[in-house]
């Protein structure tokens, strides 16, 4: 259904798409649309911060971490993320890494570096 949405409106994108969904408050959908972002566009950064926030509002913490740790080797001064990976690691209970990555917060995050505001997301 996407595919041939985005066929026939061509001025549509999957951004777009999801944003319409997050507006509609459609979860599912975007999901759907934001893995089919990922999936067409694995660096998509706004893509991957977006969906790990989407999933990490539904408590679906575990399914938020690789999300979440791929947004971190782009944005380690972003507190937001690095709790983001410590929920995800917590909801595993993988507290060795767990510990490792409160020390990687500590380091990384300073109060005096923008942070969430800045992050790119859709």
């Amino acid at each position: 259904a996407i595919s041939d949405f985005l066929a026939i409106t061509p001025e549509a994108t999957l951004e777009l798409l999801a944003v319409n969904a997050m507006n509609w408050h459609m979860p599912d959908v975007v999901e759907v649309i934001l893995r089919r972002l990922i999936a067409e566009e694995p660096e998509n950064l706004g893509g991957h911060l977006t969906l790990a926030d989407s999933l990490y509002s539904q408590s679906r913490f575990a399914e938020a971490l690789p999300h979440y740790q791929f947004c971190i080797k782009h944005r380690p001064n972003d507190p937001w993320i690095h709790s983001g990976v410590c929920w995800g690691l917590s909801s595993l209970a993988r507290f060795d890494e767990l510990r490792d990555a409160i020390q990687d917060a500590k380091r990384g995050c300073n109060l005096d570096t923008p942070s969430r505001t800045t992050t790119p997301r859709l």
